[in-house]
């Protein structure tokens, strides 16, 4: 190192008057021609072309300082190594904290992992350690850690970092997702280089007398300033405001004296216990439990000395894993080996061959190895004259042992460190290519991460962001799904319905995917072959473009804050959610379902809720959540056998869950009864309705956990409804058109047909087996019904354009089908029980009954006023099926002896031939618009006006008085020639379902292009 006293000279010591100056033959005009005698410009000119060396293949930009270990634990009785043991005991380390991928001029805070290697300068020799600031690594298999890297930099193409190729990689390498989840949480971007922890990720041994005792460890450098990182946006804004931001803080905190330092501990296991490790000790993509091996500590490093110079101290600082010192020794981890022979090779093609003799590499102890000598820049002695061969007699070689301690060192005459003997493993095979296959196994430790995250507020969040934001990158569909894929692993829930949400902000073909999918509908039949055939290439996105809508109708709902329960306690209004979930479900519902878990993140974010004595909403939520479980069905014990494992048994958690907290909370819903009996104890119950193979025990973490996930789902909702306004303004009509087109309802009216036919069931079982409650179990069944069909009141409010008659009208039909499928459970219901006036809930059932004919044949009404303004709109295709609801439910009503039932069917009958502007003589084959009718619409009407006649005649009425026309003949004539369908003829108690279950489906369906899908 040069100081104020020394001369400058040229290389070569000759000492110079300036270093300014050229020798050069002037010309009389300016300028000259430079002479070969000027040294100092050309050994300056040659020197500079020859400055820069290869960088690092990996791990080439970095921060850097020089410290020392210091001995405070006594670990003698694990290994002999010197430099571990003798407490006080201080060592010169040199530590170097790179990222990984990146280039020698990259930005400090780009989300990477970073190495983390030291150089221990012992008595006994080198000791370094090549750890990462992660505890599992991304591959496992040696020939696969070349391709590892190269999918991580940049493309041979475009010489650009590629998402395509990063995650080309990892989707068929998915041993990698344990390290992905570190890579992408929290400590993908560290704050500072003092405020993260370091890890072997391989095992070593540590060893005893030479090596024949030993046990494995792994090792942890635990920070003491704490673990702090960056978001992605403070990482980007770093990143071209202070590229160098973590080596300058490094450097600034070791020149204010704020020395950084870490504690070093290990997880030890010994060789006996091999056997039951829960799994493979030497594999480096898996964490030991600590449960089971906890840290022992064994020193504490500290760095206290910046750099003299870059270039000599850590440009050219070599590491090796292959460099351990007495006491240390290698395992059978297949990465550690290869690494062993990587990192050496990797320093001898950038240093050259000598590099260890380099005065940052050199060691501090005696170096002697004459078989190892000449090569390019040798600054050592060269061993002198001594043989450079092995065996010689002339100068034998001295060998050192350490046999104990306390006995002085034994020469021998020849070592064995190096002998077969010293393997530690028995060999099982002979030598044959080996691949390591993935399974579950893999997933299990980033599973049990993913409920870790949960516990930290906003990982999740900040995780999903992560990822996606990197994800969004991708251009290949194909390679994004098969991504979702791997997630949806990790917690299906979340990332099955949510996380294809979050690329909205990235991903670039949603726009022009979104057009393409909105010019493929077809307003008549929106399920056309063009539709279908887009949404089955496009899962993902049909995924995304469900999750989009379900959260701005979500985020736009009314809420209510739960103060006891603080600030951030919500609660999504229980008609609002019911109607979302059930639109999620039917979008959802192609290719897959996943539309259980959007009740799951209703029920397990809403059910602490619950079990607050002051929350009066407690049964209205319950009971929503029944409604919804029991329309999809989750009560029935064979599920569809299109359903995964994972939504089987996810099913089933959720219907067992919503039971449990009818029956066990202060405020229950009344309805639990129907399927559990209300004395059965907290213990009869869990027998009955938990089996042994899902106990409540095990199934507790995982409803925490989806409680959890929920409630970050609900967060980004907010998020969302943010982004389709800020980036997707012109679609977001468009997108709530979509919510009213006939594809958001027709599986929605299938699985409520589906949930009619189970009400019927468990009422008819009730009546059977419990005959004392089961007036009140219908009585509870009647309003489930009546309440199912209310959220789709917003089918008028939701339209984007009110005056738009054929989108809103198209819907409104089907939500009229949808009630005539609540009717439907009606005739089941309150019939029966019209048998038996004596019982107590007769005149609530029949209060109900006579309010849901009210209100059925209002909102007939009202979307026949809303949705057709032609003359002949009683032409509109499936207009007769409404009808045929409206005539059956009057015509059950008819069947007892109530004034008032009569005054209501003559009441409403008249008003729908008021709206219709007909009259009896509508269904006279001599009316001309009577043509277009088709058998079943003129079946309706002609139920109707019977019902109509019926009705009049229980009041005491002429029907010939009321009709509209002048012409007494021709009504006369009208009436003798209709015709009653066979199976409307004789109308008696019950029958309503009988005629409801009769029903062409086929022909309805038919006239509406099969765009329903009623039939499956």
């Amino acid at each position: 190192m040069g100081s104020p006293s020394c001369y400058y000279t040229l290389d070569s010591g000759v000492p110079l008057a300036r270093n300014d100056t050229v020798d050069q033959l002037s010309t009389g005009s300016g300028g000259g021609y430079v002479l070969l005698t000027s040294t100092q410009l050309l050994e300056n000119l040659a020197h500079f072309s020859r400055e820069r060396i290869p960088e690092r293949v990996v791990h080439a930009k970095a921060a850097a300082a020089k410290g020392y270990y210091e001995v405070t634990d006594d670990v003698s009785d694990i290994t002999d190594a010197d430099f571990l043991n003798g407490l006080g005991k201080k060592t010169e380390v040199l530590m170097r904290i790179p990222t990984t991928g990146p280039e020698r001029g990259s930005a400090d805070t780009v989300r990477d992992f970073r190495g983390f290697a030291v150089k221990f300068k012992t008595s006994e020799g080198n000791q370094d350690w090549v750890f990462n600031n992660q505890p599992v690594f991304f591959v496992r298999d040696p020939v696969k850690f070349p391709s590892l890297n190269r999918s991580h930099k940049r493309h041979p193409a475009t010489n650009s970092v590629s998402a395509d190729m990063f995650w080309d990689f990892h989707v068929n390498n998915q041993e990698s997702i344990h390290a992905l989840m570190f890579l992408f949480g929290d400590r993908g971007i560290p704050a500072s280089v003092r405020t993260l922890n370091g890890y072997s990720g391989n095992t070593y041994k540590f060893t005893k007398d030479n090596g024949k005792r030993y046990v494995y460890v792994r090792v942890h450098f635990k920070s003491n300033q704490g673990i702090h990182y960056l978001t992605n946006a403070e990482g980007a804004r770093y990143a071209g405001t202070e590229p160098d931001k973590h080596i300058l803080d490094l450097q600034d905190a070791i020149k204010m004296g704020d020395y950084p330092s870490w504690d070093i501990y290990v997880q030890v296991i010994k060789p006996g216990d091999i056997a039951k490790a829960p799994i493979d000790i030497f594999d480096m993509t898996k964490t030991w439990p600590k449960k089971l091996y906890p840290l022992r500590k064994l020193g504490r490093v500290t760095l206290n000395k910046n750099p003299d110079n870059w270039f000599a101290d850590v440009e050219q600082a070599a590491f090796s894993p292959s460099n351990m010192v007495p006491g240390i020794a290698p395992s059978p981890d297949p990465m550690l080996q290869a690494r062993m022979f990587a990192y050496p090779d990797a320093q001898r093609y950038r240093l050259g061959v000598n590099y260890q003799y380099l005065p940052t590499n050199a060691p501090k102890s005696q170096v002697y190895c004459p078989i190892e000598r000449d090569g390019r820049m040798n600054f050592t002695s060269n061993s002198g004259g001594d043989p450079n061969y092995i065996g010689s007699q002339l100068k034998p070689v001295r060998f050192l042992e350490r046999l104990d301690k306390n006995q002085p060192p034994v020469e021998l005459s020849k070592g064995h460190a190096n002998d077969i003997t010293a393997l530690d493993q028995t060999m099982v095979s002979e030598p044959s290519p080996v691949c390591t296959l993935v399974t579950d196994k893999d997933f299990e430790q980033p599973r049990a991460l993913w409920q870790i995250m949960a516990s930290q507020e906003g990982a999740h969040d900040r995780f999903i962001d992560n990822l996606a934001a990197n994800v969004s990158g991708v251009t290949v569909t194909w390679l994004r799904e098969r991504v979702y894929g791997i997630c949806e692993k990790l917690c299906e829930i979340f990332f099955a319905t949510v996380f294809p949400l979050i690329p909205i902000l990235h991903v670039r073909s949603f726009s022009e995917d979104f057009q393409q999918l909105w010019k493929s509908i077809d307003p008549v039949n929106p399920h056309n072959s063009e539709t279908s055939i887009f949404l089955r290439r496009k899962p993902g996105f049909l995924c995304l473009l469900s999750s989009i809508l379900f959260a701005a109708l979500a985020s736009s709902s009314p809420k209510r804050r739960i103060g006891a329960l603080g600030e951030n306690a919500q609660l999504v209004d229980t008609g609002d959610m019911y109607f979302l979930t059930t639109v999620s479900a039917t979008l959802n519902g192609f290719p897959r379902q996943p539309s259980v878990y959007s009740l799951a993140a209703f029920i397990f974010s809403q059910s602490q809720f619950v079990r607050e004595e002051e929350f009066s909403d407690a049964p209205e939520f319950i009971s929503t959540a029944f409604r919804i479980a029991l329309g999809m069905g989750l009560h029935r014990k064979v599920a569809h056998p299109g359903l995964s494992m994972a939504e089987i048994e996810t099913r089933r958690r959720i219907w067992w869950y919503i039971l449990h907290l009818d029956v066990m909370s202060s405020t229950s819903s009344g309805l639990s009864p129907l399927f559990v009996d209300e004395k059965m104890t907290n213990a009869d119950f869990i027998s009955q309705y938990d089996p042994p193979e899902w106990n409540s025990v095990n199934l507790q973490p995982e409803i925490d956990t989806r409680y959890l996930v929920a409630s970050q789902r609900y967060e980004v909702t907010t998020k969302t409804r943010k982004i389709l306004c800020c980036h997707f303004e012109d679609y977001f009509d468009t997108l709530t058109a979509v919510a009213e087109v006939e594809q958001d309802l027709h599986k929605v009216v299938r699985s409520t047909n589906a949930l009619t036919d189970e009400l019927i069931l468990s009422a008819n079982r009730a009546a059977e087996q419990q005959p004392s409650v089961a007036s009140g179990s219908s009585a509870d069944y009647l309003n489930l019904a009546a309440t199912m069909a209310r959220p789709f009141d917003r089918v008028w409010t939701l339209r984007p354009d009110p005056n738009d008659t054929e989108v809103v009208g198209f819907s409104a039909w089907s939500a009229l089908l949808l009630h005539l499928m609540v009717h439907k459970a009606y005739c089941a219901l309150y019939v029966p029980l019209f048998k038996n006036p004596a019982m107590a809930s007769y005149e609530i059932i029949r209060s109900s009954a006579v309010k849901h004919a009210q209100a059925f044949v209002q909102l007939f009404i009202r979307v026949c006023n809303d949705s057709i303004s032609e003359p002949y709109h009683w032409m509109y295709p499936g207009t007769y099926q409404p009808l045929q609801s409206v005539s059956l439910l009057l015509a059950d009503l008819l069947q007892h002896p109530h004034s008032d039932h009569a005054e209501l069917s003559h009441s409403l009958v008249d008003s729908i031939f008021e709206l219709y502007k007909v009259d009896e003589g509508f269904v006279s084959q001599d009316d001309p618009p009577n043509r277009f009718l088709s058998t079943s619409s003129r079946d309706a009407w002609t139920l109707l006006l019977h019902t109509r006649r019926r009705a009049l005649e229980q009041l005491g009425i002429d029907h010939h008085v009321l009709t509209p026309s002048n012409n007494e003949q021709v009504q006369e004539q009208v009436h003798n020639e209709i015709e009653i369908p066979p199976h409307f003829a004789q109308l008696t108690p019950g029958d309503g379902l009988a005629v409801a279950n009769s029903f062409d489906w086929h022909e309805w369906d038919n006239m509406l292009g099969g765009s329903l899908g009623i039939i499956a």
